[in-house]
């Protein structure tokens, strides 16, 4: 692990303090804006996020990226759900993301990144009936 700064590590740790929800950047200023400028935060966060220390998810569709803590590997293995309905992002940790990777790559050439996926649609809590 390579040396982070004072403001990394503020940021680490308030990530992991919040490790179950998906926040982002703008949040994440806001909650530490009497200690670390935003800039700072924008750059702590990319940089954060090449080491692979946080996850950053790209939620698409104009709303930007959301941040996770997540130094470890099998959290690295998760898919996202998102609902339409109220946003919520809920980690998909799943025995089949495996098989479906496996089926994807084999039967349509394609190696898809469950880290960086987002299946959109509604939760449980918005009616998705099931």
């Amino acid at each position: 692990m390579r040396y982070h700064t004072k403001q990394q590590e503020l940021i680490l740790s308030y990530l992991s303090a919040n490790r179950d929800m998906h926040l982002t950047a703008k949040q994440i200023a806001s909650a530490l804006s009497k200690h670390v400028g935003q800039t700072t935060v924008y750059r702590s966060l990319e940089a954060l996020a090449r080491e692979r220390v946080i996850q950053k998810v790209d939620i698409g569709g104009g709303r930007g990226a959301c941040y996770e803590y997540a130094p470890d590997t099998d959290r690295q293995l998760s898919c996202h759900l998102l609902c339409a309905k109220c946003g919520k992002m809920i980690d998909l940790q799943c025995q089949w993301l495996s098989v479906l990777g496996m089926h994807i790559a084999q039967e349509h050439g394609f190696v898809f990144d469950q880290a960086r996926t987002v299946l959109r649609g509604s939760c449980r809590a918005c009616g998705a009936g099931i």
